[in-house]
């Protein structure tokens, strides 16, 4: 099956349940190696659907423990929203495109209002995370939607991911409607390595730096997304990685091996270089999934371990993180529990300076 399959799983339920054959002629386009192939149309209407099944239980389970606002021992059924699907952009490494076209189709601020006040209102929910592939890039919608979440006074913190291009009103906004936090896919540890990766991005680090200044100036935890495993770095590559992660001015990273997924175009470049095709290994983070001439897989293990300390141990994320708590003390509870996260993790080396 093709498509968005909300309708058309209805339809094969109804075909092997109820035996209504008709069910799923709409949405046959043909036979492919003698089976039959469904492609569902468009879903256009998200407010169609209804919210998702929650539970107390389930969402008692999740905790977000990144650096966030609340902190993990503070959040009460952490909860997941989706308020719009697609995306604008079309990047090599992303699925999304092939998924939903490069197109976004939105949410109505009504209903995600409504989604958010049932939150809080039966589970008490306090923290949420927007998993929209790039919240945000829609300025009119955004601007509507975070005032009328402000005006409805839920109470609920919330993180998202959104594009370096991103509005500063835009920003502001989302602050003064419980926003704590933004992730922006950088994607690369150099300016030539973001070039590389994501044209579409800033490549100078100064500009990056820019954003997230802003965002941090209004009390927003800013977590940037990076990639290694390229089959083209080097040893040269790696040791300008080192010099411009010390540079950065965020207040987490995350740092992947760049994985190429079925339906994107990093899978048609380099599906020929993968050194495994068990699917475990690409959650992104378990091992570099790609062959690198010049980088074994056990030097990669290492030199992701270290930029993490890189930068976490840097003089530029101390003195951020500093400037942070000053301006914002009760940030203090969030960096100490992420400290203890980081040491979990091997993440950091020594003292959590920031701290001292």
């Amino acid at each position: 099956m093709t498509g968005e399959g909300e309708d058309a799983s209805v339809a094969i339920a109804k075909t092997v349940l109820k035996g209504e054959r008709g069910e799923l002629d709409p949405f046959l386009v043909g036979r492919q190696n003698g089976t039959k192939v469904l492609n569902a149309p468009k879903l256009r209407d998200l407010d169609s659907m209804p919210f998702p099944l929650r539970s107390e239980d389930r969402l008692g389970r999740y905790l977000l423990y990144d650096l966030t606002w609340p902190p993990a021992s503070q959040q009460h059924n952490t909860a997941i929203v989706l308020t719009s699907r697609g995306c604008l952009h079309s990047c090599d490494f992303c699925a999304s495109a092939t998924v939903w076209g490069q197109e976004a189709v939105y949410r109505s601020k009504e209903k995600i209002v409504r989604e958010f006040q049932e939150l809080k209102e039966i589970f008490g929910t306090n923290t949420a995370v927007i998993i929209d592939q790039s919240f945000g890039q829609d300025k009119e919608w955004t601007l509507e939607l975070c005032k009328a979440i402000k005006n409805a006074k839920i109470g609920i913190n919330w993180y998202h991911q959104s594009n370096l291009t991103i509005d500063r009103d835009v920003i502001k906004a989302m602050a003064e409607a419980g926003c704590t936090k933004i992730g922006f896919g950088m994607e690369g540890l150099s300016p030539r390595a973001v070039e590389k990766v994501k044209p579409p991005n800033p490549t100078d680090f100064d500009v990056i730096n820019d954003v997230f200044d802003y965002c941090t100036s209004l009390g927003l935890f800013v977590k940037a997304y990076t990639m290694i495993g390229f089959p083209w770095e080097t040893n040269q590559s790696i040791k300008e990685y080192f010099e411009w992660i010390q540079k950065i001015r965020a207040s987490q990273i995350k740092i992947s091996y760049m994985t190429p997924f079925p339906g994107t175009v990093y899978w048609e470049k380099y599906r020929d270089q993968l050194v495994t095709r068990n699917w475990e290994n690409f959650d992104t983070v378990r091992m570099p999934v790609v062959h690198n001439p010049h980088i074994s897989i056990e030097q990669y293990h290492d030199i992701r371990r270290d930029l993490f300390r890189a930068f976490y141990d840097s003089n530029t994320y101390t003195d951020a993180a500093r400037q942070m708590i000053d301006r914002f003390p009760r940030s203090v509870e969030s960096y100490k529990e992420f400290a203890d996260y980081l040491r979990h993790f091997d993440m950091i080396s020594g003292n959590t300076h920031w701290l001292d």
